[in-house]
């Protein structure tokens, strides 16, 4: 479950704490992966090539997309590695394995966010996966299907690094670039803006113990079944915190 504030939507995950990166370093060290060399990581969504989902015409434009991520990185001297942020299924996998670059394949959340720890930049497709790249100071470039990641990017002040899957390759070139050349500024900036969230939602949360009185509740997302923010097959389950969070929407309108 998201956060609603006025400004916009905020991704409960925002609230986890960046996972230690050691067992992160080993995966990527067993793929052949030097952390002495920049690494992008590349996390797709197979949604953006579902049909009646994605807003492609043409899927295989995505495809695409993902393969000029990865001559970028090779042209540039750069690394890159397939991350799947959606564990219990290959889906995602699935369009990394015409790419030949190296694919982390846990299934297990923490450590796939220990994996992002060690990036210094993403490509990303999965809304949570964009979350979690913020959380660690992580410089993302969007590469979405709907409207919710631009959204979040907006939030963020990360504008010029989203690119809805919509968009031509050479913007997504731009923008890898741009990423490349700025990358110490995005993550200080990162880094305020993480903390400035996480003051907000803190305040909202106070807002909803208000409004639920006592009683236990757990907040579910309607795809995450735990607080790192990994996606998974689970089912949506309501909650009397959505009531509530409902509630405040209509009071903050």
């Amino acid at each position: 479950m998201d956060v609603i504030l006025r400004g916009g939507t905020l991704p409960r995950a925002l609230m986890c704490q960046p996972e230690d990166p050691a067992i992160g370093r080993r995966l990527l060290s067993e793929l052949g992966l030097s952390l002495e060399q920049p690494l992008l990581g590349l996390i797709p969504n197979y949604r953006c090539v579902e049909e009646g989902v994605t807003p492609l015409s043409d899927p295989t434009q995505y495809h695409r997309h993902l393969r000029r991520v990865v001559s970028w990185a090779e042209e540039n001297g750069h690394q890159v590695v397939g991350i799947s942020h959606m564990v219990g299924t290959d889906q995602d996998r699935a369009l990394l394995n015409d790419l030949n670059i190296p694919i982390v394949r846990s299934d297990i959340p923490s450590s796939v966010r220990s994996v992002i720890a060690n990036l210094d930049a993403a490509v990303c497709s999965r809304y949570h996966g964009l979350v979690n790249c913020l959380v660690h100071g992580v410089p993302p470039i969007s590469l979405g299907w709907h409207h919710k990641y631009s959204g979040l990017m907006e939030l963020f002040d990360l504008r010029d690094f989203d690119h809805p899957i919509e968009h031509d390759e050479g913007e997504l070139v731009a923008r890898l670039d741009s990423l490349f050349a700025t990358r110490g500024q995005l993550e200080q900036h990162l880094r305020k803006k993480v903390d400035e969230a996480r003051s907000e939602i803190q305040g909202c949360m106070r807002s909803v113990s208000l409004n639920i009185g006592s009683g236990s509740a757990v907040l579910m997302d309607p795809i995450v079944i735990d607080d790192t923010g990994i996606e998974t097959l689970a089912q949506h389950r309501p909650t009397r915190f959505q009531k509530a969070l409902r509630r405040i929407k209509r009071s903050l309108s």
